[in-house]
């Protein structure tokens, strides 16, 4: 079956597909990567409570719009960081944040904690005198002048505290190299697939802008009997594909066959999670989960 409009491309280059490459790959016996194309589903924030539900638990039940199943790539890794960041509280910071604190429980509740912040001090109070003053002094004239006058500095109470999350990237590299016809034009359609299903969709009257397909991208092992998902790879959540890398040309030369289809290919895919890991995505039983996320 065969587009009227160029009658070699097939019908089957688009995001609604199942792709494979090598052809007649034997996913029961190689361990492969499975990239299922998705329908990305919105959060449906609920307005009056504020719940939103996460992506991994809004596409768990979505069924694939297609599928395309690649070898095992190269370089197989995976990068997990989180954000911390350094942060500074001084005595006047803090005996601020103790005032406004005790300003919104009404004037006894402020000369409480002001009080509470003093008696901190201790016998230091004649320095915290001093120190007061001078920082009105010195934000005047721009100078600092109590470490001048007494030669110390106020402790910043420097910390490293925790800053949030962060998404998760994953790159997938690999050479395509087309042995027969068939698989030329099985090549031109995954990556006609992935650059598709990266791309907006627009609405009917050209308003908007809807949400690309995302991914669910699974790592198989094949025991000859059944596929199920590696217990010794990570696993990944949803991701969005962010970008598709093509190099027509992978030996610095124009080559290709007979019928105009390339000798080889260089695709490289760069896929984002949607969602942060938590440490309660860990909670299974040991072995269970495998190696987690």
């Amino acid at each position: 079956k065969t587009n009227d409009e160029n009658p070699e491309i097939s019908t089957r280059n688009s995001t609604k597909g199942d792709y494979e490459y090598p052809l007649n790959f034997t996913i029961d016996l190689q361990d492969h990567v499975l990239f299922q194309r998705i329908e990305y589903v919105n959060s449906g924030v609920n307005l009056g409570s504020g719940a939103i539900k996460r992506p991994s638990e809004r596409l768990v039940n979505v069924k694939p719009l297609g599928t395309t199943t690649l070898p095992m790539p190269k370089n197989l890794q995976d990068a997990s960081t989180v954000g911390w960041g350094e942060d500074k509280l001084n005595p006047l910071q803090a005996m601020g944040a103790g005032a406004i604190s005790g300003l919104i429980g009404g004037v006894d509740e402020f000369n409480k904690s002001l009080n509470d912040s003093l008696d901190a001090f201790g016998s230091n109070t004649d320095q915290l005198k001093n120190l007061l003053k001078t920082s009105v002094a010195g934000n005047i004239v721009g100078s600092n002048i109590f470490t001048r006058t007494t030669g110390a500095i106020m402790n910043n109470n420097l910390e490293l505290l925790f800053s949030g999350t962060n998404l998760r990237t994953f790159n997938f590299n690999y050479k395509l190299t087309p042995r027969e016809a068939k698989e030329a034009l099985e090549c031109k359609s995954i990556i006609r697939s992935f650059k598709q299903s990266m791309m907006p969709i627009l609405s009917d009257q050209t308003l908007f802008l809807n949400t690309p397909n995302v991914y669910k991208i699974k790592f198989i092992q094949a025991t000859g009997n059944e596929m199920k998902e590696h217990k010794f790879l990570n696993r990944i959540k949803p991701c969005a594909l962010v970008a598709v890398n093509v190099v027509y040309t992978p030996d610095n030369a124009y080559m290709t066959y007979g019928d105009g289809s390339m000798v080889g290919y260089d695709l490289s895919l760069s896929f984002k999670e949607l969602e942060p890991i938590y440490s309660n995505d860990y909670d299974v039983k040991p072995g269970d989960g495998g190696m987690g996320f």
